[in-house]
C-alpha cells in the first residue's frame, strides 16, 4: 500500500472483505 492509499487500503479492503 502506498503512502498516500493507506486509507484507502483500509476503506478498500473494509468494503470488499464482505463482498467477498
Amino acid at each position: 500500500t502506498p503512502y498516500g492509499l493507506v486509507w484507502f487500503d483500509r476503506s478498500y479492503h473494509a468494503l470488499m472483505r464482505p463482498a467477498c
